[in-house]
């Protein structure tokens, strides 16, 4: 969720669509990860 919590402060303009660009460049794909913790 780091991820997302940086993507959420990122700067916006006034129609809420951040100032500068957010990519992935790359994602991992954890098989049974525990969403309980």
């Amino acid at each position: 969720m780091d991820i997302v919590d940086k993507i959420a402060k990122a700067e916006k303009d006034e129609k809420d669509k951040p100032t500068t660009a957010i990519t992935i460049d790359s994602i991992e794909v954890v098989k049974d990860y525990d969403f309980k913790s």
